[in-house]
């Protein structure tokens, strides 16, 4: 598939760009954000480096955000040239990610609103989506991408998140679906290991059914699933791929313990810590048979590919693991300060699974280095848990 934009999809450098008023608006709700945690004052005590309390991280955020609206605003009318504008909106939105991160860390929360949220996630949120649409808008705007093939990409994004998410809606109502079953049936009682098989069960089912249902209703072929019998080349891709998926897991640990980034555990470490470790063992063969070829399955060989049509594959597997490490956020606490490190871990592991996909085109390459890393975490985890080995797991 060729992934390189017809001269026609560029815009010329002077002509006005969707993309400064969709940046205007994004960085508007980080704005917005970031006002509400200068008002709320959740992290007043959080100053900036040698500035003491002079300069408050939520002042800043509401100074970077304002920043990147401003010179959005100054594109949309002309004020400054997208040459001048989008550096100066998309480093100011950049810093409005990190802004909002931090304000996540380090701010200290008050009552909860709604869902467990307070006002401190929900905000930091905020300030952290818009400032990531900021910077994006601002790459567009910078490349002069003409407005009907960001408009193709807008909508191929939303189509392909929203596949995603229904993903995993779709496996927590299958988990639902097996449970009743199961319990109707054959079980009088939930245990731990019961619940582990029947969140894998619904997880096969779930993206499964998700997947063939986007090849129907979006009028594809089942040959648009990339299902073969690996090659000798996918033989070498899988294993260079473990062997790159676990450096990258093991220098991306060290870095965010190096600059104190907090990380939560996953719910299944969490229940297997609580003296449910057999659980553990259960879960290595099912990292290999469903976890890892059903994640892949929808968020590759669907989210991923489905993106081709409008972006280059490199963009495509951003946007993916975008979405991948979203909708991992509920399994991690939902947004508590140490989702900041478990999601950057998720993104920085799906770059690479996306990236042997796409290098493969063969579902069963990523699925294999997906279910192999897994597989390889529950052992060590198993094996600390026991007592044979403390301090294995990173």
């Amino acid at each position: 598939m060729d992934d390189t934009a017809a001269p026609s999809d560029y815009a010329s450098g002077s002509e006005e760009s969707l993309a400064s008023d969709i940046g205007a608006s994004l960085t508007g709700i980080a704005l917005f954000a970031a006002s509400l945690l200068l008002i709320d004052g959740v992290a007043d005590d959080v100053s900036i480096g040698s500035l003491g309390g002079a300069v408050t991280v939520t002042s800043l955020g509401v100074a970077v955000a304002a920043i990147a609206a401003g010179a959005f605003f100054a594109r949309r009318y002309d004020v400054l040239d997208r040459r001048l504008a989008a550096p100066i909106a998309a480093v100011a939105s950049l810093a409005a990610v990190g802004v909002g991160g931090y304000a996540l860390v380090s701010g200290t929360p008050t009552a909860d609103l709604a869902f467990g949220l307070s006002i401190l996630d929900i905000s930091s949120f905020g300030v952290i989506v818009g400032g990531i649409g900021g910077v994006l808008a601002a790459v567009a705007d910078w490349l002069a991408i003409s407005d009907d093939r960001l408009t193709s990409m807008t909508r191929t994004t939303v189509v392909s998140s929203g596949v995603g998410f229904l993903g995993y809606l779709a496996l927590n109502v299958a988990s639902l679906l097996v449970y009743l079953v199961l319990w109707l049936t054959v079980w009088s009682e939930m245990t731990a290991m019961r619940q582990q098989l029947v969140g894998a069960l619904g997880l096969g089912i779930g993206t499964g059914v998700t997947a063939l249902a986007y090849i129907r209703l979006s009028d594809r072929e089942i040959d648009f699933l990339d299902l073969r019998v690996p090659s000798a080349r996918d033989v070498g891709l899988a294993v260079l791929g473990i062997v790159v998926i676990f450096g990258g897991l093991i220098g991306l640990s060290y870095a965010l313990q190096l600059i104190g980034v907090p990380s939560s555990s996953h719910s299944t470490v969490e229940q297997a810590r609580q003296g449910n470790a057999d659980i553990l063992l259960l879960l290595i063969p099912v990292s290999f048979l469903i976890i890892g070829p059903g994640e892949e399955l929808l968020f590759r060989n669907i989210v991923q590919k489905s993106m081709y049509d409008a972006f280059s594959r490199p963009t495509a597997i951003v946007v993916a693991s975008l979405v991948f490490a979203s909708v991992h956020i509920p399994a991690y606490g939902g947004f508590t300060p140490g989702v900041i490190g478990s999601l950057a871990t998720i993104f920085t592991l799906s770059l690479v699974l996306g990236a042997f996909y796409a290098l493969s085109d063969n579902v069963l390459v990523p699925a294999f280095i997906h279910g192999t890393l897994n597989a390889v975490q529950f052992a060590l985890l198993y094996v600390e848990i026991s007592g044979y080995a403390p301090g294995l797991i990173v």
